[in-house]
């Protein structure tokens, strides 16, 4: 339930109504990601060659890497539902399930990161508080540059 911090002032009702369930969404879609790439990491087997390899083009790494903008994006929502309602967020989750294989479970994470762009994009266009904005852009920015991480380690599975 928000508190003081929307209404008349810095986020007007409306902004409230319509974007905090989109955060709170956010926020669990970022754990349903965190946890994929877990599995994911989980799922590739130690590989002697792979060390041979250069640290940014290791798909564990790569992996890593992706997971680690997952949980700063995931972290940044946090702070922005605390700043607007003043409570910690509850994110909404759907249920965790395995893909068939690391192949589609890349796919799904590609679509998923393309779609979370597409959300933010969202919630960046109804903000007009220029630090929420920018809080947001670099979130939808992360979306962006784990997608193209994404098509790297999909395209090695084509090789």
């Amino acid at each position: 339930m928000p508190n003081d911090y929307c209404g008349p002032g810095r986020y007007p009702d409306r902004w409230c109504e319509n974007n905090l369930c989109l955060i709170r969404t956010l926020a669990g879609r970022e754990l349903n990601d965190i946890e994929l790439y877990d599995y994911l990491i989980n799922l590739l087997v130690a590989q002697p060659q792979a060390q041979q390899m250069p640290r940014y083009t290791n798909p564990r790494n790569v992996l890593r890497d992706i997971r680690s903008l997952e949980e700063k994006n995931l972290e940044i929502l946090r702070d922005i539902y605390m700043d607007i309602t003043g409570e910690d967020i509850d994110p909404i989750r759907e249920p965790f399930t395995e893909p068939v294989n690391y192949r589609a479970g890349i796919e799904r994470a590609l679509f998923n990161e393309i779609r979370d762009a597409e959300l933010y994009r969202r919630l960046y266009l109804d903000t007009t508080d220029p630090e929420l904005r920018d809080m947001i852009f670099i979130m939808m920015t992360n979306e962006y540059s784990k997608a193209d991480r994404l098509n790297y380690l999909y395209a090695r599975t084509l090789l």
